[in-house]
């Protein structure tokens, strides 16, 4: 683990070189030989879970932006068949979370559990009925998620739990349709036990538009410098940016 987080971390920084680079050898450009337009650089924290971006447009940040570029690093090893190190541009699947907390009413387990609401049965239940619904959704969607708090006794009846899920499907609408379903199986969890429930959910993450035209153009530059890449192909990420926000911008 700490080999890959040193080679993450490297592979980073030589993105982030690459980022700095450009971004400067445009701006010199700009000055040099009169070109309209200007250059703007972006630090965007939260790119995978808090969507940095997401704020960023709110805030206006991309109202008088023609052109965003980003770059991601990849394996390799999905290209090399095709004689290729990479692609210049490939859409993603939409994204958002739900994280949910059940309140119940703790109680000893041995003297007085009928005074006790179950937060752990809670959780428990619309765990059960989340992990049903993949038998029912389109093979291109996803349901992920995880217990983030549990008790940790045995001798009270659990008052607190929460949960958090993700859900991905391919277009916004289908987020926000099979979001509603696993909403519906958390609140069956509440329901069924008497707990109280509280819902958070996450900016939502459109699915990235891909610019063929961009694509072409950077894959010919690529090309002038000995680098063989494709331009797009009909593949979605299997992950989910928030760079698909600024794309719908």
């Amino acid at each position: 683990m700490r080999t890959g987080s040193r080679q993450h971390s490297s592979l980073q920084s030589a993105i982030k070189d690459a980022v700095l680079t450009g971004f400067l050898a445009l701006a010199y450009a700009i000055k040099r030989f009169g070109l309209p337009g200007r250059a703007q650089l972006l630090g965007t924290p939260a790119e995978e879970d808090g969507g940095g971006k997401i704020d960023l447009i709110s805030a206006g940040a991309y109202k008088r932006v023609d052109l965003s570029l980003m770059i991601h690093p990849m394996s390799e090893d999905e290209f090399l068949g095709r004689k290729v190190t990479g692609i210049a541009g490939r859409s993603s699947i939409a994204l958002y979370d739900i994280t949910c907390t059940y309140e119940g009413v703790s109680a000893h387990a041995g003297a007085n559990p009928w005074e006790g609401v179950n937060a752990l049965d809670a959780i428990v239940m619309a765990y059960n009925g989340v992990s049903m619904l993949p038998q029912q959704i389109r093979p291109d969607e996803r349901i992920h998620g995880a217990i983030v708090q549990a008790p940790t006794i045995t001798n009270a009846i659990p008052e607190l739990t929460k949960t958090k899920y993700t859900v991905r499907s391919p277009t916004i609408t289908g987020t926000r349709v099979l979001g509603e379903r696993v909403r519906r199986c958390l609140a069956a969890g509440a329901l069924a036990t008497g707990c109280k429930i509280t819902l958070e959910e996450s900016s939502l993450y459109a699915g990235l538009v891909v610019n063929s035209s961009l694509c072409e153009e950077f894959a010919r530059n690529r090309a002038d410098e000995g680098d063989r890449i494709l331009q797009t192909d009909d593949i979605p990420m299997t992950g989910s940016t928030d760079q698909g926000n600024v794309s719908r911008e």
